[in-house]
């Protein structure tokens, strides 16, 4: 959700997309068909690498305001939300309203949470 600024504050804004982060897996015992996994691996990478990224836009950006400026570099905030959710449930067979869905939103966030910090 959207959080409250300080006076003079900026917060760069990014997304990952969870749909692009999926690999194909070999399912045994359902006749070698293939189906979709999270490659946490590929998304623990994508995270650092946001976060970087977002936090080098701080040093390079042509602020309007010196306090802006001076904010920005004092507060370094940063968001990093996620897209393609549910093109990634679609992927994987899961249903949006479901007990399997919702849980699975859970682990996501909170694995981009631990990978961010």
């Amino acid at each position: 959700g959207e959080q409250p600024l300080l006076p003079y504050e900026s917060c760069n804004l990014g997304s990952i997309n969870l749909s692009k982060l999926l690999t194909r897996k070999s399912m045994s015992g359902n006749g070698g068909s293939t189906g979709c996994v999270i490659d946490y691996d590929k998304l623990s990478r994508s995270v650092h690498t946001a976060v970087h990224f977002l936090d080098n836009v701080i040093e390079v950006n042509n602020f309007p305001l010196e306090k802006i400026k001076e904010m920005a570099h004092a507060n370094r905030k940063i968001g990093l939300g996620v897209m393609g959710w549910a093109d990634m449930l679609i992927s994987l067979n899961k249903a949006y309203n479901s007990e399997e869905g919702i849980q699975l939103a859970k682990e996501i966030i909170e694995f981009i949470h631990n990978s961010a910090g």
